[in-house]
């Protein structure tokens, strides 16, 4: 049992880890309950309201483009020539913002429309009010999406083509970065090293106590945002992840390193040091 949890959660860390399309986001932001504020909190810029602002991009472009004349040590003309960048990178932001700006402002409007639907309890008494919260709920995870990776797009050929202002060598320089609002990469992080960090100690046998209530703890956080009881939740991975919490908690209470673990060999080395 220590080996088989052990596994799936190393398994599962390596896996986030390594993996670049991984992000703590959807999940987070999905969160039912009495806790889902806090989990919910935990996302930046959830709706987007930063990402689609169009001052706030052309802010960042702004501070960007003083990084990367430092980052690239630009002379006059250089400068010049980067200028010219960053206002037709704007000039195409503006355009973008003819095409879409009714669309994205009726979009924040249903996600006001939303969020005052999630604060009156009345809701969640009526059968069709929380299924049309739901419906809403999911239409408008898919609405932006576009929009976002449009804009992704532009950062990515703004920093390129600033980059190509420098010549050879200062184009060997990394470019420098561009701060995403919607960045939870640290989280992303925080997930990823606690699993590895709690497999890799379960299948040693190493620390298998604190180990099995990391584990635990993990699990119990993912439990408790889909309560069953509350309408819309998610309860399909509920029964696998209640029963390995379950034996997670099992491996804490019996200390089970001592058995064919490194745990064993720590406690012999312990009693002779007291010894």
């Amino acid at each position: 049992m220590r080996l088989s949890i052990g596994w799936h959660f190393l398994a599962e860390g390596i896996n986030k880890a390594t993996s670049p399309s991984f992000t703590s986001r959807y999940f987070l932001s999905q969160a039912k309950g009495p806790l889902a504020p806090l989990y919910q909190g935990m996302v930046r810029d959830a709706e987007g309201r930063e990402r689609l602002d169009a001052d706030a991009i052309k802010t960042r472009w702004q501070e960007y483009w003083q990084r990367a004349a430092e980052h690239y040590g630009w002379d006059d003309a250089q400068r010049k020539q980067a200028e010219q960048v960053r206002q037709r990178s704007e000039s195409q932001l503006e355009n973008f913002v003819n095409i879409f700006g009714e669309d994205i402002d009726q979009y924040f409007k249903e996600c006001d429309r939303l969020r005052a639907a999630r604060q009156d309890s009345t809701y969640r008494d009526v059968e069709h009010r929380w299924k049309w919260m739901l419906e809403k709920e999911a239409e408008l995870r898919t609405t932006p999406q576009p929009w976002f990776k449009a804009l992704d797009v532009a950062h990515r050929q703004y920093q390129q083509d600033l980059h190509a202002v420098g010549n050879e060598s200062q184009r060997k320089r990394d470019l420098p970065y561009l701060p995403d609002p919607a960045d939870i990469s640290g989280t992303d992080r925080l997930v990823s090293i606690w699993h590895i960090v709690a497999g890799a100690c379960l299948m040693l046998g190493l620390f298998t106590r604190p180990a099995a209530i990391a584990a635990a703890l993990f699990l119990l956080s993912v439990l408790v945002t889909q309560p069953p009881w509350v309408p819309g939740a998610e309860v399909g991975f509920m029964h696998y992840q209640l029963v390995e919490f379950v034996a997670a908690l099992l491996l804490a209470a019996t200390g089970a390193g001592m058995f064919a673990g490194l745990d064993f060999f720590l406690a012999r080395l312990w009693k002779k040091k007291s010894a």
